[in-house]
């Protein structure tokens, strides 16, 4: 009993080095990841969440792009992702070079089929192979067209809300984003009417200044790529 306590001790010492050692030799290739924190909305609690995108780059591996986790990443998340990848690959001039990757995305779900973490996808690889450090405090919503302009990404307000109990200091987003419209609740005049006869109206919001307010979050805008990268890598 003690021995076999023992190897599963030393099984999953072996396991943590692996997956948080940033540049490894393993079986005969090199590999090297980024990670950038990442948010999403819950689709049917309509609240943000928090989470990390991980991307590994292998330079001899032998599937060209993996997702290796137990969250259940749906087809079109998939696609949208392996699409930033390839653009990330065409900003740097490197498509033709056919490195592999492996991505892990960590969020309190069992189920991803948004788009937000695309933005995020191409700045983590284009920082992956230029060899740039990304700031820890610092992440991106959005995605990025084929033109590498920023472009918005739903739920924003749900996502500074999850970035305020995140350690996020500064969320880059598409300069787009000048105002957004807020549903408030207009109290009924008569107290006694269900909820559903309540009455709703919306508020014009400047989001900048609001999100510094309310979250203590830097909202800054971005017009392309050039800009996310100015104001995430180190």
């Amino acid at each position: 009993m003690r021995r076999r306590i023992f190897y599963l001790l030393i099984g999953f010492v072996l396991a943590a080095n692996f997956t948080f050692s940033g540049n490894y030799a393993l079986s005969g290739y090199e590999s090297t990841y980024l990670t950038i924190p990442l948010l999403g909305v819950a689709k049917y609690e309509n609240t943000g969440v928090s989470g990390r995108l991980s991307i590994e780059i292998k330079q001899d591996g032998l599937d060209r792009i993996t997702f290796g986790n137990s969250i259940d990443v749906v087809d079109k998340a998939k696609d949208s992702i392996v699409q930033a990848i390839q653009l990330a690959e065409k900003y740097v001039h490197k498509e033709d070079q056919k490195n592999s990757y492996y991505i892990t995305l960590t969020f309190p779900a069992h189920r991803i089929s948004g788009a937000s973490a695309d933005a995020a996808a191409t700045v983590l690889t284009i920082a992956l192979l230029k060899d740039y450090g990304l700031r820890k405090d610092a992440t991106i919503t959005g995605h990025f067209d084929s033109g590498y302009n920023l472009v918005d990404s739903k739920g924003l307000l749900n996502k500074l809300s999850a970035a305020k109990d995140s350690g996020i200091a500064t969320f880059v987003v598409s300069d787009t984003y000048v105002e957004a419209f807020v549903r408030r609740i207009k109290k009924s005049e008569q107290n006694s009417l269900a909820a559903s006869n309540e009455e709703y109206h919306m508020e014009s919001l400047d989001l900048a200044p609001f999100a510094m307010q309310e979250y203590g979050i830097r909202l800054i805008s971005a017009k392309n790529i050039d800009d996310a990268l100015e104001l995430l890598v180190e």
